[in-house]
């Protein structure tokens, strides 16, 4: 996660878990002995652990470019903070607990910061490295996909249960907030000075294309959004999550979208969100 010092990653002796979190020395991601899981497996702990869509694609990108598949991975950071496990899942979001090693319990920690973090990839800097603009999970999405398209065309659905250790705790956006039951809501709009900042699909934000963030909903799903004053409605392909929910909006719309149903020195606009 953020702050790891990547390095080379070395193999040493597989020590017991609890030594693990005490082990001195360590430099950068260690590989710990212990055989890597399958992108599959990977797969299905983080559909599990509540992951959806195009997230769930990155989910296991992620945790390939920042253990290569190893629950038993251990990185030391510069700030003296640790990282464990198939998410590098970091020391100041968990108690080095032996269970932070097995799998399905990394997965509900990471799916628990990934929606903190208003359901976006940056406390990872495998997805995206603003010291370095490195994005090393992008090279392993293909491989993700034929994962996740496996899990899922085995007919695969999600069984979130982990003995002894319970799901995420996390505040949901609530239905009305995401305008999602015909309620209406705010829009706001992101312009050229965002243009080429990475999105939580990971593609760059290009404010002439019809896109959109918001929270829960799949990233690549369309959305119809429609002026309740005028009726001017424009779809748009949800590809990075937003807005800050203490705005009480439940869509930030590209410029050239927002421009489709109301003038930009509107600033926002009262709209509906329904699938198109």
């Amino acid at each position: 996660m953020s702050g790891v010092d990547t390095g080379e990653v070395v193999s040493i002796p597989a020590p017991q878990p609890a030594a693990v979190a005490q082990a001195p020395g360590l430099a950068g991601v260690v590989q710990l002995g212990a055989d890597a899981v399958t992108m599959d497996d990977v797969a299905r702990v983080a559909l599990n652990a509540g992951f959806v869509g195009e997230d769930l694609v990155r989910a296991v990108a992620v945790a390939y470019a920042e253990s290569r598949n190893d629950p038993n991975a251990v990185g030391n950071n510069t700030d003296g903070s640790r990282d464990y496990g198939l998410w590098q899942i970091n020391s100041v979001h968990s108690p080095p607990v032996p269970d932070i090693f097995d799998p399905a319990v990394n997965a509900n920690y990471a799916y628990s910061i990934f929606a903190q973090r208003d359901y976006t990839w940056f406390p990872w800097y495998a997805f995206y490295n603003p010291y370095t603009g490195e994005r090393r999970s992008d090279q392993f999405m293909p491989q993700a996909r034929a994962a996740v398209q496996r899990l899922l065309g085995s007919g695969a659905v999600a069984t979130p249960s982990v003995p002894g250790v319970a799901a995420a705790q996390v505040e949901e956006p609530t239905p009305t907030a995401l305008a999602l039951d015909g309620e209406s809501c705010l829009a706001s709009w992101m312009g050229e000075d965002l243009a080429g900042a990475p999105t939580a699909s990971g593609d760059p934000f290009d404010p002439d294309a019809f896109t959109a963030a918001m929270y829960t909903v799949p990233l690549g799903s369309v959305w119809a959004v429609t002026n309740t004053t005028t009726g001017a409605s424009v779809e748009v392909v949800v590809n990075d999550r937003g807005p800050d929910r203490s705005t009480g909006r439940c869509i930030d719309l590209s410029a050239a979208a927002f421009s489709t149903i109301a003038g930009p020195d509107q600033g926002t606009v009262e709209v509906t969100v329904a699938p198109a």
